[in-house]
């Protein structure tokens, strides 16, 4: 059908409004620091330019209606669910990234005494193993902080070379979507229910997460 392949006035208007987008979220990296224009979207920051965007296509009318209703898009488009749980878990995973709270100092405290009874490579192996799996449960950042610190200061008393180990410890913390709470791109994939089952979730998750990690222990840490 040719017909469908033709852009309507909506669809060409929102194609501009995304290259605009686009070029709000390059100019700042790519054009002169000196230019106002730049220091203005500097300061509005990408949220501010979505807003404003959003705003002007609001007010856009084409055959006397908005170009976007953003009522009826808010009320059926947009997932709250995961908005809200964003909202609740975010401040969370602040809290368990402070020294404050004594998380890291605490899991150090109990790992520490466990890989220096290990031989070099096993600890490089029980650490990855370990950072792959608690990162599924705990903050990233966290548990990236926690093996940062323990490579660094078991690392030169056992002959482990530190940066290819700290390297593959990062790989393993980031391999995080095995569980709903394992990453904000894990509770949108969980809560997709429309195009995948939890179990299949779950289940292909595990298998990935178990895949990678056997790569970041062996071709990773090589």
């Amino acid at each position: 059908d040719q017909d469908a392949l033709k852009l309507r006035t909506v669809q060409k208007i929102a194609l501009i409004f995304l290259g605009v987008f686009i070029f709000f979220m390059l100019a700042p990296s790519v054009l002169p620091k000196s230019w106002m224009f730049v220091q203005v979207l500097d300061k509005l920051g990408n949220s501010g330019c979505t807003i404003i965007l959003l705003v002007l296509l609001c007010l856009i009318k084409v055959d006397g209606k908005p170009v976007l209703n953003f009522r009826k898009v808010a009320a059926s488009s947009i997932n709250w669910e995961i908005i809200f749980a964003f909202a609740f878990i975010i401040p969370f995973a602040s809290a368990l990234t402070s020294d404050a709270t004594g998380v890291k100092a605490g899991i150090m405290l109990i790992l520490k005494p466990i890989l220096t009874a290990l031989p070099p490579f096993g600890v490089v192996l029980v650490s990855l193993i370990l950072a792959a799996i608690l990162t599924n449960f705990a903050n990233n950042v966290v548990i990236e902080v926690i093996f940062t610190t323990l490579m660094v200061s078991l690392a030169p008393a056992l002959g482990i070379p530190v940066v290819p180990a700290i390297m593959a410890v990062l790989i393993a913390a980031n391999l995080s979507f095995a569980t709903p709470v394992a990453s904000p791109i894990a509770a949108l994939m969980f809560s997709n229910k429309l195009w995948m089952k939890t179990a299949d979730m779950y289940k292909y998750g595990v298998i990935t997460l178990v895949c990678l990690a056997a790569y970041a222990v062996t071709v990773g840490w090589l």
